[in-house]
């Protein structure tokens, strides 16, 4: 028999949601300042700014002036609502990695001993649990404003439903969907985060961060009901647009391109692009111009060669650029969401009814941070490391198109579940 003590700790990622609130600065310093047990339980820190891509960059590593303990990351949501941004949050992690993903608000503080009772609460469920939320008074719990799920759990249902506006419904829909899929709930037996200011949202954000069986079941009913009326459709929905990158997924790479006549369609892209046009979904390009920043080619040429490529391939619902150099920090270049964001917001499609296809983990980590479905598309200067982080992964457009197909008739999540090969595919894998 194993003593209970050699058994492996939980491994899990925190993903703390901000509107860049001062508290904030706490959250961060009491996670920092837990007593770690002996294996680390925290494998590393994922911060989602979630204001607007008009505001700056949000220093957090100044937040922490002795330095993080973890890994820490920073990525941006654009300004979507709290369950856009906790999708951007636990898609950026490795699943296979990672199998617990902790979500904390900006508003709370940590009390001493918080991540070893997470550790045992984790340790002490069966794989039945999908979730554990922790306890405390009603007063102060906040808007489930500290709960871990695993994260198989959360990529077979696709996640939070961003389509609910208001925190605490999107909980709980998630704990609705999951019962739904077999999956149930538990309560463990550390305390919830004090919220730092007083929690807002009112008796059902409350009831959820702390309800029993009895009182989730009735919330989630009442859910249900919303649920039903209010989006027919399940989550998540159908994908209505489809944005490629231009370089290395439609044309063939060449540096520098400012020639017209050097556009060449990659074998196969006619045809792919047209059965996507026949099903009904909208296409788009997604395309970088650092060139013409950097001078290197004009705007007339850049021009030229976009006008060709929808000659040969169009037409395009949309174009969107980043005029950017890399070294410029802004939002719009991948893996920032911007491109993404403007382009659904062009076609009238709610971003995460679009879907991404790329070369790069770059356009893979736009899609994750615009809240839209990613297809990588390997060529040879794609890196080991892009194609295992892949959250799914075709071997040329086509074979993308059948799964995107798939995703358009709402029989395809491609949300970054892993699980085995479908014909003629690679195996999917975990976002990163």
């Amino acid at each position: 028999m194993t003593d209970a003590t050699d058994a492996p700790r939980p491994v899990c990622a925190v993903v703390v949601v901000t509107t860049g609130r001062p508290s904030l600065a706490a959250t961060l310093g009491g996670l920092a300042a837990q007593d770690r047990p002996g294996d680390a339980l925290v494998r590393e820190v994922v911060v989602v700014d979630d204001r607007p891509l008009a505001a700056p960059a949000l220093d957090v590593a100044a937040l922490l002036p002795g330095g993080a303990p973890w890994p820490l990351r920073v990525l941006r949501s654009g300004g979507r609502g709290r369950a856009a941004a906790r999708n951007v949050g636990w898609r950026s992690v490795r699943g296979e990695r990672t199998p617990w993903v902790c979500f904390l608000d900006d508003e709370v503080v940590l009390p001493r001993g918080w991540a070893a009772d997470l550790a045992a609460d984790l340790a002490d469920v069966g794989p039945d649990v999908a979730g554990v939320r922790a306890e405390g008074p009603e007063e102060t719990a906040g808007v489930a404003a500290d709960v871990a799920y695993r994260y198989d759990a959360l990529a077979g249902v696709g996640g939070f439903d961003e389509r609910f506006p208001r925190a605490s419904r999107e909980d709980a829909d998630l704990a609705l969907r999951l019962r739904g899929a077999g999956r149930r709930l538990a309560l463990g037996r550390r305390r919830a985060a004090r919220s730092a200011r007083p929690a807002d949202g009112g008796g059902l954000s409350r009831g959820v961060a702390v309800a029993g069986a009895a009182a989730l079941a009735a919330v989630t009913r009442r859910v249900a009901r919303t649920v039903r009326r209010l989006h027919p459709e399940p989550w998540p929905p159908r994908v209505r647009a489809v944005l490629l990158d231009r370089d290395g997924t439609l044309v063939a790479e060449v540096p520098q391109l400012r020639d017209p006549d050097a556009v060449r369609p990659l074998p196969g892209a006619r045809a792919a692009l047209d059965r996507l046009r026949d099903a009904g979904v909208a296409v788009g390009v997604l395309a970088g111009r650092a060139d013409v920043a950097t001078g290197a080619v004009s705007a007339e040429e850049a021009a030229a060669v976009d006008a060709r490529v929808d000659e040969l391939l169009g037409p395009f619902d949309v174009w969107r650029h980043c005029p950017h150099t890399p070294d410029a920090g802004c939002p719009c270049r991948p893996p920032g969401p911007g491109t993404v964001l403007d382009a659904a917001r062009d076609l009238g499609v709610a971003p995460y009814a679009c879907a991404v296809v790329g070369d790069a983990g770059a356009d893979m980590g736009a899609a994750v941070a615009a809240g839209a479905r990613g297809v990588l598309v390997p060529t040879a200067l794609t890196r080991d490391a892009e194609v295992a982080a892949a959250p799914a992964m075709a071997g040329d457009l086509g074979e993308a198109v059948d799964l995107l197909l798939a995703a358009a008739r709402g029989g395809e999540r491609l949300v970054g579940v892993a699980r085995p090969p479908v014909p003629a595919l690679r195996p999917l894998r975990s976002a990163r």
